[in-house]
């Protein structure tokens, strides 16, 4: 059909929108859909066929199908055309808007995966990272027998400490000025990721913080977050109910953090929250003051049956003056009860407490031996075929890092420990691709999108 142009022939740009510029503004914008189509199949089908990619066969999947069902509808929006110029003008620019969504969200997660890319700079440390987080990752579903869901990507970004983008979560690069498009696009799509600080890029056993982030994905997709919240509201007196409720999600990270490497869970949050006095004993809205966090670091790992010395609840409350006791202290005194709640919890078929391996917890027998071969250039680790490896790998990095007194032998602590998790680990994929998405998925996402950007 002609779309004729209402402008009045007196007016300054009569003449300007003729039929003909008007069809080329229709097929410029179906072209950029069908440039951004094209887009997403040659970059999931260049990863799909490259090996390194195999472990997130099922995020591939996901991105494809959710990607290209919402370019589909947005296509299908584009053949409803105008009759009004100005009309078709501005409808253009939303579904061009829409399709730029779109493309934007595939280029972020797409340099995410590509940090594993040979030659790049990350590559060789992601692929430990991938090791670490398989390990983490599967503990609780092995365990249930059961198939776990799409388990997150790692990626380095630029931040000084470890960071989770939940499934619910927004990247603030995607969030476009003064709207929320993406919202609904990226809160649904079952692709989780962990920002690794940029500092593991010298320090390999700054990967200890996957652990603390796995935790935050698991407390969302094993559904635990109200029994958490629960369980810890029983453990404490009624006047610190809402605090620990509100901190839940971090304290139940840290407490997976502990069962899963042990004291060296402790180490990087020793590192990001030591400070002065009044730094120590201030809360913020979802973490405990630092110095409770540490403390319940420690009642974990005492709990579990790590080896004095130890940083627990009494040891600080030793710390504090008498101008200090107030709440903070009544929050050390419920220390013991919060680590017990929390190491209780039903997870994968019994207590969280159960996941814990005694070696890595008490960083004995493979630990303690594994943490002197580290130091060598002709070492001797087996067996690392099992899913525990990367966890204990871990474990006698952190136990040897903290005998470290030269620069030259943290770069070899740092290249030895990359060398034995890229080769460690049981086999296994974060995210199979024979899962389902939800049915419907890719449809609801782009109605929400189309309706956001005012496309009807």
């Amino acid at each position: 059909m002609d779309i004729q142009s209402t402008i009045p022939a007196s007016s300054l740009l009569a003449g300007a929108v003729t039929p003909d510029r008007l069809r080329a503004r229709t097929a410029r914008c179906a072209a950029t859909i069908a440039a951004a189509r094209d887009e997403v199949v040659g970059w999931v089908a260049d990863r799909r066929g490259r090996l390194l990619f195999r472990p997130f066969a099922g995020h591939l999947d996901v991105l494809e199908t959710v990607l290209l069902g919402v370019l589909d509808r947005i296509a299908a929006a584009q053949e409803t055309q105008e009759m009004d110029a100005g009309a078709e003008y501005a409808r253009c620019r939303k579904i061009d808007r829409c399709t730029a969504v779109v493309r934007a969200v595939l280029k972020w997660y797409a340099a995410k995966y590509d940090q594993r890319l040979t030659g790049h700079p990350y590559s060789e440390l992601l692929a430990s990272a991938d090791k670490v987080t398989l390990s983490c990752w599967r503990e609780p579903f092995a365990r249930a027998f059961s198939a776990p869901p799409t388990g997150p990507l790692c990626f380095i970004d630029d931040r000084s400490d470890g960071h989770v983008l939940r499934r619910c979560s927004v990247p603030s690069e995607l969030k476009l000025t003064g709207d929320e498009l993406v919202d609904e696009l990226i809160s649904e799509l079952p692709v989780p990721v962990i920002s690794l600080p940029e500092g593991a890029v010298r320090g390999a056993w700054w990967l200890a913080v996957v652990a603390h982030e796995t935790g935050h994905h698991l407390e969302y997709d094993l559904g635990v977050t109200g029994l958490v919240r629960a369980s810890l509201a029983q453990a404490v007196p009624k006047a610190l109910e809402s605090k620990w409720k509100a901190w839940s999600t971090e304290v139940f990270a840290d407490a997976y953090a502990a069962v899963m490497l042990g004291p060296a869970a402790l180490w990087p949050v020793e590192e990001l929250q030591y400070g002065p006095d009044s730094f120590m004993l201030q809360a913020e809205s979802t973490y405990p003051a630092p110095l409770v966090r540490l403390a319940l670091l420690g009642e974990l790992l005492r709990s579990l049956g790590a080896k004095e010395p130890l940083f627990g609840a009494d040891e600080a409350s030793g710390r504090l003056e008498v101008k200090d006791a107030g709440e903070t202290a009544a929050h050390l005194a419920a220390l013991p009860d919060v680590a017990n709640a929390l190491l209780e919890l039903p997870l994968g078929g019994g207590p969280l407490r159960a996941l814990a391996d005694p070696s890595v917890v008490q960083e004995t027998g493979r630990v303690m031996g594994w943490a002197g071969q580290l130091g060598l250039e002709d070492r001797v680790i087996s067996p690392k075929d099992e899913r525990v490896s990367p966890r204990l790998l871990l474990a006698a990095a952190a136990r040897r890092h903290r005998t470290i007194a030269t620069q030259e032998d943290l770069v070899s602590l740092h290249g030895n420990l990359l060398a034995e998790l890229v080769e460690s680990g049981a086999p296994g994929l974060l995210a199979d691709g024979a899962r389902e998405l939800p049915s419907g998925l890719a449809g609801r996402l782009a109605e929400n999108l189309l309706r956001a950007g005012d496309v009807a």
